[in-house]
């Protein structure tokens, strides 16, 4: 199969414009200075995928406690951290004969289904942030994009 199925490229398009909107969101959550962060800080987005055709996945009772356990740790060791899990709901539109066409969710293989923005004082801190980040653990996959800031 070649790499620009319409799939591909529709979650290619998506992935795309949730970046804009969460790089939205983040200038309006910004305060004017963050008491944990330097000038010299970088701001990441880590976001969170599943494979929805591998193994169906047994996650722990406890799923959501361990996610904020983390978020938790990481605030408390001053790292600069929001994040939000995405609903189980959406579409991905996509043009195809130059009309726009649309997927249901659970038409998709790849899901993002959350993402976390934080700031980091190097790309070394960047890597041990998102490597220890548990969707990692339940089967997981995590992207980490530096957000360009002017």
């Amino acid at each position: 199969m070649p790499w620009w199925t319409w799939p591909r490229i529709g979650v290619a398009m998506a992935t795309a414009v949730l970046l804009v909107i969460v790089g939205y969101q983040i200038g309006i959550r910004q305060t004017p200075s963050s008491p944990t962060a330097s000038p010299t800080s970088m701001t990441f987005a880590l976001f969170l995928y599943m494979d929805q055709v591998a193994e169906p996945r047994v996650y722990p009772e406890n799923t959501l406690k361990v996610y904020q356990e983390w978020g938790t740790n990481l605030q408390e060791k001053g790292v600069d951290l929001s994040g939000d899990r995405l609903m189980e709901n959406g579409a991905l539109l996509f043009i195809k004969d130059k009309k726009i066409e649309m997927m249901s969710f659970e038409d998709w293989d790849l899901v993002m289904q959350g993402y976390y923005i934080f700031k980091a004082e190097s790309y070394d801190e960047t890597l041990e942030i998102a490597s220890s980040n548990p969707h990692l653990k339940f089967g997981g996959s995590v992207v980490l994009r530096e957000i360009d800031r002017p």
